[in-house]
């Protein structure tokens, strides 16, 4: 019968009539990078001694986005329309 039951069991059951998808123009351009540098060496002093010095670096960079547009929770900051401690605060522009 139609119009009635609930539309996600529809959905669930593979009765579907219609589907919408939509996608963002802009997107939010996440940004970081990870670097690193390893080195490793074997000297031989003898047939029974030998030395294998290793070194390794590794750097991660502070995740940003293209043109600053990230929003964080701030749990020292004054929330504007309740005044409540703890609030999302969000990039301002220049």
């Amino acid at each position: 019968m139609a119009g009635t039951g609930n539309t996600f069991c529809r959905f669930e059951l593979g009765s579907v009539r219609q589907a919408n998808f939509s996608t963002y123009t802009t997107t939010w351009l996440p940004r970081d990078s990870i670097n690193s540098l390893y080195f490793q060496d074997d000297w031989k002093f003898s047939r029974t001694l030998t030395f294998n010095p290793r070194l390794r670096w590794s750097t991660e960079s502070p995740f940003h986005t293209a043109h600053g547009l990230v929003s964080n929770f701030s749990p020292n900051y004054r929330g504007f329309s309740d005044g409540k401690m703890g609030a999302v605060i969000h990039p301002t522009e220049d």
